[in-house]
């Protein structure tokens, strides 16, 4: 693909994303997002789809069981060449 096809798909990526944008769909005071689509009808309608009561944590454990690989937590490494002291 030469640089016009990678700037016209570029061009496309981002009109797409201008248009699925949530950013001020709220308004400018808005904290909540997409949160705001958690009205009580779409709880009501969550409701009516449950067909058995299970209950299951969704939490992720950062234990040595956790996502991470290997049997030790590795933790983002982060040197620093400069202290901002002369």
């Amino acid at each position: 693909m030469g640089s016009v096809g990678r700037e016209s798909s570029a061009l496309d990526f981002r009109s797409v994303g201008a248009r699925c944008s949530n950013w001020g769909r709220w308004g400018a005071d808005d904290e909540r997002g997409t949160l705001n689509l958690i009205t009580e009808a779409a709880v009501a309608r969550a409701v009516a789809a449950i067909r058995r009561g299970k209950v299951f944590d969704l939490g992720i454990s950062f234990d040595e069981k956790g996502p991470q690989p290997g049997r030790q937590r590795s933790n983002p490494v982060r040197l620093m060449s400069e202290t901002g002291h002369e």
